[in-house]
């Protein structure tokens, strides 16, 4: 009898070793995966060894820090993926069969140009419209965010358009004019028409971690003075009002009120268009209020 009662809590433990398993995977290492899941290091590591004396196989193998799948491992993670994925939406999944679409949680990741010029009224109206739906938006940059989709940690993502893996799919959603801007009075602002060559003459501010504008002049062969380095397209354009350099910025990033220290010239012959869109995982289910959150993006003026 008491081995009945332990064959069976075996059992209904096998869907949290799985779990624990799956993030173990996704995260490269326990601690990481303990965080996502919740509990110790100390458990994650027994349920896997559950696993792994089960399946009479080694799951992971151990690279300096991090771990990494055995052949053994990748199959079971090839099993499991969609069963713990299946788990951990069934309550939105299970509203959804209700009618409940308005209610849930969205986790969206997008880059800094997005999170302060894009997404502030498109926020404010999809709260408006679904109150009981929690969001977490976070800000980050486009190859920590692509790591998070990647992961499961969150529902999407929204960043610059780049090469994208086989298995995220991207849609574009707004675009925005490169402009170079420059402080009032100065000598690019009073020409006709600005070439590279002339933007390499003068001090130059990279905004970080995009550096797109660094590399067409990197990859034109001309030598130019890079002054700072900045991340903020706010303290971008505080430091070029300072007079510190010019820089290149989307046209979105610019306020009512900059002209007055900054002109802004149109650079889109020069450093191309800036594209953003959404990044999903290909076939990845996505529950009503994250499906009805990209809509809202996509329909955006």
């Amino acid at each position: 009898m008491q081995r009945q009662r332990s064959g069976g809590y075996y059992k209904q433990n096998r869907l949290q070793q799985l779990r624990a398993f799956y993030h173990v995977a996704l995260h490269d290492g326990f601690t990481e995966a303990a965080k996502a899941v919740h509990v110790s290091q100390a458990t994650l590591s027994l349920q896997v060894k559950a696993l792994e004396k089960e399946f009479e196989t080694q799951l992971f193998q151990r690279v300096g820090n991090r771990v990494q799948l055995t052949q053994d491992g990748h199959i079971l993670l090839e099993l499991a993926a969609p069963l713990v994925r299946g788990l951990d939406s069934i309550r939105d999944v299970f509203n959804e069969r209700k009618g409940e679409t308005d209610r849930g949680r969205v986790v969206l990741a997008a880059s800094q140009t997005v999170t302060q010029y894009v997404l502030p009224s498109i926020i404010k109206a999809y709260k408006t419209r679904f109150p009981r739906v929690d969001l977490v938006l976070m800000q980050r940059g486009a190859a920590e965010i692509l790591s998070l989709l990647q992961r499961g940690e969150i529902d999407f993502g929204f960043i610059p358009e780049q090469a994208f893996p086989e298995n995220v799919a991207y849609t574009e959603c707004c675009s925005s004019e490169a402009v170079l801007i420059v402080p009032r009075g100065h000598p690019l602002a009073k020409m006709a028409r600005v070439t590279l060559e002339d933007v390499a003459r003068y001090p130059f501010i990279h905004k970080r971690p995009q550096r797109e504008s660094s590399k067409f002049l990197s990859e034109g062969g001309l030598r130019y003075s890079g002054v700072l380095e900045v991340g903020d397209s706010e303290a971008v354009k505080k430091y070029v009002a300072l007079g510190l350099g010019s820089a290149v910025i989307a046209r979105i990033c610019l306020r009512p009120g900059d002209e007055e220290e900054i002109e802004a010239i149109p650079a889109n012959d020069l450093f191309g268009k800036w594209s953003y869109g959404v990044v999903l995982i290909r076939g990845r289910y996505l529950a009503a209020p994250v499906r009805k959150l990209i809509e809202a993006i996509a329909e955006a003026p």
